[in-house]
């Protein structure tokens, strides 16, 4: 009994020591952020146990989730968060030996809040394109939030080991970067796998046990039950990160009955978020340092997953691999050789989608039933730039640079999607904007004169055919039918509102007095009588100062009030003409 005491006691006091001398080997870093929760992860040099303390305000870290249990390798999952709300917090143990600094955190937004994504592909290398290249990141984003951190395979060179995580990935990241204040969702690549070709999640690699994935399906999208492929919602974006390079049952994703493309499938047709955005490690087109004509990956994704890319709707496809900088058209269609590319085609939009006012750059427009064309785009040198096949650049890329290390900032806001690419240099070489159910043509019907509300379909640049407004809603009269037209600045898109006055026709005596909404007194405005059987124009003034017949005539709040002049009964037509437009309100003067 006593010496089982005194091994209790040892082990205690061994625990207690372990905890007071433990030190961070890197951390923290966030995972699988949503509406009211989020995983905190760090590593120690020895085992202990872990500890979150946080709080809405800096000062007071009122709260604390941990574990007892002693690791070197901490995930800690909070809950019971707030959506969209900041969170201050730091890590250590219960004896406070390594606590760090104070950082934040944001739950994800439950409305249609814009979303800022950075993605990073091929980047840990330590080498000097990894630090100008997070350098380029910061310079971009500035101040400004970034809500996911997509990385796209090869995370740590040469072959994924624990200490080439700590050292190549983590090293490099921990200071002047969004990593402790940004949920990192990662994607596995052939380096990670110790570019092992018979790789499966079984095999022992630190990939598994660094990163933590929604597998089952806690942040929406489909339960995978595989660390090597999931989905998730963030915001109104359905994000999908699939393993391009390991085995399962020995079979590939682009095996159309292995088990992760059978996942894929039907993750992809549950889906009805806005907009879809698929990330993994190979790509289907690249003439890089990696040749997608020939090498087998390769081709098996392009023939493969591209249709179904195109069936289920998705938007963007972001890859690695090679170790340049790659954007398609917006395409369709295309599964063979660069040479079988016709743009002709396969390009279901030749503009640049630069959307900055240059020759033929209107952004792509789509709609959230049919896919008219997806983007690839390859992103392997965010941390080195290695070599181009002779055919470079592919026939399928609307840019393409081999010359700079580069990173992707996406930013959604709605049903817009911008897209940049950023150069080490922190120039941005290539962006394209899309827009999703724009173009909107809309009936307003109205029982009386009154005004009305209109808002344009999209968040951006406006100009109102009926006023110098440049706001997204505008505040119009409605006393009559009438077209009133918003388009964006660049004069690339516009919505159209039809409104329509149900009861436009009015009986009035010569008594009654006429009231026309609504003030149009900062127009310059003509107002003609024409009796319909005629169409004479029987008289007329002008709010300017030229006055004819009509002579007692009042500009109010809310309208033009005036008596009418002597008529005949009849039907008559009141016509009211501005610089921008033609308005109309019919009446019938009775006895």
């Amino acid at each position: 009994m006593l010496k089982k005491l005194v091994l209790v006691i040892t082990i205690l006091f061994t625990f207690t020591l372990h905890s007071q001398i433990a030190s961070l080997v890197y951390g923290p870093y966030l995972q699988m952020a949503g509406q009211t929760s989020i995983r905190v992860n760090w590593r120690t040099d020895t085992t202990t146990n872990s500890i979150v303390k946080f709080g809405l305000t800096k000062n007071n870290l009122n709260h604390t989730a941990g574990l007892f249990s002693p690791t070197k390798q901490h995930s800690v999952f909070i809950g019971g968060l707030l959506p969209d709300t900041k969170y201050f917090y730091f890590v250590t143990n219960s004896s406070n030996t390594f606590a760090t600094d104070t950082f934040y955190f944001f739950t994800a937004p439950t409305t249609n809040k814009k979303i800022r994504i950075v993605a990073t592909g091929d980047c840990g290398t330590g080498m000097v394109t990894q630090i100008k290249t997070k350098k380029a990141i910061m310079n971009f984003v500035q101040n400004n939030y970034v809500n996911c951190w997509l990385i796209l395979g090869d995370n740590a060179y040469e072959s994924g080991y624990a200490n080439e995580y700590a050292n190549l990935f983590f090293a490099p990241y921990q200071t002047n970067f969004i990593m402790h204040h940004t949920s990192l969702y990662p994607c596995i690549g052939n380096h990670d796998y110790a570019n092992d070709g018979n790789a499966a999640e079984t095999k022992n690699v630190a990939y598994y046990s660094i990163f933590n994935t929604p597998t089952a399906a806690e942040l929406g999208g489909l339960a995978s039950g595989a660390g090597a492929y999931y989905s998730y919602n963030y915001g109104n974006i359905h994000f999908v990160s699939i393993d391009s390079y390991g085995t399962e049952q020995t079979l590939k994703v682009y095996d159309t009955l292995s088990p992760q493309y059978v996942w894929l499938k039907q993750d992809l047709a549950q889906n009805n978020q806005m907009w879809t955005i698929v990330y993994f490690h190979h790509p289907a087109y690249t003439m890089g340092n990696h040749n997608s004509d020939w090498e087998g990956d390769l081709i098996g994704i392009r023939t493969y997953l591209t249709p179904l890319f195109e069936r289920s709707r998705v938007d963007l496809v972001l890859n690695g691999h090679s170790h340049v900088f790659e954007r398609s058209w917006l395409m369709k269609g295309h599964t063979g050789t660069e040479d079988t590319f016709n743009k002709a085609v396969h390009a279901k939009d030749s503009s640049s989608a630069h959307y900055d006012g240059t020759p033929n750059s209107c952004p792509y427009i789509k709609d959230t039933i049919s896919n008219k064309g997806v983007v690839y785009a390859v992103c392997g040198s965010s941390g080195k730039v290695t070599g181009i096949q002779p055919t470079f650049p592919h026939n399928a890329m609307y840019y393409s640079n081999a010359a700079k290390g580069m990173a992707t900032v996406i930013e959604v806001d709605a049903n817009r999607m911008d897209a940049f690419f950023i150069g080490e240099d922190s120039v941005v070489y290539d962006k394209f904007t899309v827009f999703k159910n724009i173009q909107k043509v809309k009936l307003i019907n109205s029982n009386s004169p009154q005004t009305i509300t209109l808002t344009a379909s999209w968040n951006g640049s406006y100009s109102w055919s009926y006023n110098s407004i440049k706001t997204k809603q505008n505040t119009v009269p409605a006393f009559s039918n009438s077209l009133i037209v918003v388009s964006d600045s660049l004069n690339c898109f516009a919505d159209t509102f039809k409104i329509s006055i149900a009861n436009a026709i009015k009986n009035y005596s010569n008594s009654n007095k006429l009231k026309v909404y609504p003030n149009p007194s900062k127009e310059k405005l003509t107002i003609e009588f024409e009796q319909n059987t005629t169409a004479k124009r029987i008289s007329v003034i002008s709010v300017n100062g030229i006055e004819t017949e009509i002579n007692n005539f009042e500009i109010t709040d809310k309208g033009i009030e005036f008596t009418l002049p002597k008529l005949i009964p009849n039907q008559y037509m009141l016509k009211l003409v501005t610089s921008k437009q033609i308005l109309y309100h019919q009446f019938i003067l009775s006895e």
